[in-house]
Order: structure tokens, then sequence, then C-alpha cells
């Protein structure tokens, strides 16, 4: 039997099957995700999935969840929305209508994420990753209104978008913004909130927090 593996940004012999904590790369997983397109690349620009993610992590951190908890929970649950989509850095951007139509994929996809998680010590809570799945759903419904065009039909089960407007990335930008926040979310783990008042990263959207629950 060949043996299931692929190589990364990096060079590291990765197998998205059978993953191994040790394999996984922050530096992979930023560079794949920022050059991997949203919509299977059917928006009108480019927008990838290192600027989405960092997109649901900024809506993360405005919701009454996030507000209310201490710095380092705070830290932890950026990281997590970063992570979101972190799968596709290896498994790529499935677009949500044909998931289902792949046998096991959602059970890899989750297998995936999880040693992804374990291997940066994340756990996320019940309470955390809901609200990462309503953030999600929020950069989803603004992404259709901002960098989609015309609707042939109505959108199911799209939630109210945010006010505020995308601006699309260049890759290298947006790995590099995805990067930095990262940074950012581990310094509040350590340091404290005052890490948020001096955000070193590009911020994925033009202005203002927008995603109350």
């Amino acid at each position: 039997m060949v043996e299931l593996w692929m190589q990364t940004y990096t060079g590291i012999v990765f197998n998205p099957v059978d993953p191994r904590e040790e394999d996984v790369r922050l530096a992979d997983i930023g560079h794949a995700l920022a050059n991997i397109c949203r919509f299977n690349g059917h928006c009108r620009k480019f927008y990838s999935v290192a600027q989405h993610s960092l997109f649901v992590a900024e809506l993360l951190m405005d919701t009454r969840l996030i507000l209310n908890v201490n710095s380092a929970s705070q830290g932890k649950a950026f990281c997590a929305a970063l992570l979101h989509d972190a799968a596709e850095a290896y498994l790529g951007d499935i677009i949500r209508p044909l998931k289902p139509v792949f046998d096991g994929f959602k059970v890899t996809e989750s297998h995936l994420l999880r040693c992804i998680h374990r291997a940066f010590g994340l756990i996320v809570s019940t309470d955390v990753e809901s609200t990462i799945k309503h953030c999600d759903a929020v950069a989803l419904a603004t992404e259709a209104r901002d960098l989609m065009g015309p609707p042939p039909r109505s959108w199911e089960s799209l939630v109210e978008p945010s006010p505020t407007r995308i601006r699309p990335l260049p890759p290298k930008i947006a790995e590099d913004a995805w990067l930095k926040a990262w940074d950012s979310g581990i310094r509040v783990q350590q340091e404290g909130a005052t890490e948020w008042s001096n955000k070193t990263y590009i911020s994925a959207r033009a202005s203002g927090p927008s995603c109350r629950q």
C-alpha cells in the first residue's frame, strides 16, 4: 500500500488522514491558508482563508462571552478562532455544499483539527466553540455581501452581516497578519489584556466591532 503523505511549505512530510502533532507547524498553516481562496475562487477579488480566519477571530473578541472572561482565556479563544479552519491548510477549502457528498470527510477534518489543537495545547470549551461558529456565520454573510456578485438565488441560513466592510489583503500581507495575530494571542495569555491595545497586526476588516451575541 502506498503511504499517504504530502510535502508542506516548510518541507515536512505530513499525513492529513493520520496526522501527528509533532508534524504540525504554524508557518505551514499560515502560509497555506493565505494562499487558499475562499468560495473556491469565485469571489470578485482574491480573499484568503487566512484573512477570513483573522476576521472571525476579531469578531469573536467583540462578543459578550469574550468580554466577560480574563485575558488568558481571551488569548486562547482568539487563537482557537484563528485555527478554526486550520485543517484546510492540509485538506483544502471544500465548499460547504460539497462536504456532505464526500463520505468521511467531516470525520477526517474534525480528527485533523483536534490534532492541530493538541499540537498548540488548545482546549476549546463548548461555549467558545459555539461562539466561533456564530462569528464564522457572520463572516460568511459579510463576505457574501462584500466579495461575491449578485446572487442568482437566495443563500440559505445567512445571518445578519457585519456593518463593517471587508478589504481583501494580498496573500503575503494576509499571511503576515495572521501570524502576527497569533503572536498577539499568545502574548495576551502570558502578559495580559494590554496586548490588545498594542496590536501589531493588520486588521481583516475596514473598521469597528460588529459581532454581538
